[in-house]
């Protein structure tokens, strides 16, 4: 389906590089295709379009696109009647870029809250690896590894 906000999305999308254009480009495509979205589209490419740059980097790393597109969906539909109302206001035909901005924002924050939760209960994975070091606490190496405490009564 194609809907005025798609255009301007998906030049964006296109002016990102590497991870960060195909995550992107995959939660557009998932856009049209899921039906929590169905008579939203235009909604979610609106609210997309104008937080793109103010959504975390690391998103494409610590949330599925699923996930991401799982929290759009709440917020449209917990938004639902301010969004309405917004949509038809006054306001929003005379600054329309400003209205839209200011609800991306929030979906922004919401977003980068929940990454936040995540990192900190510990359950952020950002697809780095990890490295453990063991340390051994006598660092004399006629000891080491080889250390018993027994010798230290003699």
């Amino acid at each position: 389906m194609s809907t005025p906000y798609l255009e301007v999305v998906l030049r964006k999308v296109r002016s990102l590089e590497g991870e960060q254009r195909s995550y992107y480009e995959r939660v557009v495509t998932s856009i049209d295709t899921v039906p929590a979205f169905e008579n939203k589209q235009n909604i979610a490419f609106m609210i997309l379009a104008h937080c793109l740059e103010d959504l975390p980097e690391p998103l494409p790393q610590a949330m599925s696109e699923t996930t991401f597109l799982t929290h759009m969906a709440k917020f449209l539909k917990a938004q639902q009647p301010r969004l309405s109302r917004l949509l038809f206001s006054p306001e929003f035909a005379r600054q329309p870029a400003q209205k839209a901005r200011e609800v991306a924002l929030e979906f922004a924050a919401q977003v980068a809250e929940d990454l936040l939760d995540q990192y900190a209960a510990g359950t952020l994975e950002m697809g780095e690896r990890s490295a453990i070091t063991f340390k051994w606490p006598h660092y004399d190496e006629d000891t080491f590894p080889y250390y018993d405490p027994d010798d230290e009564k003699d």
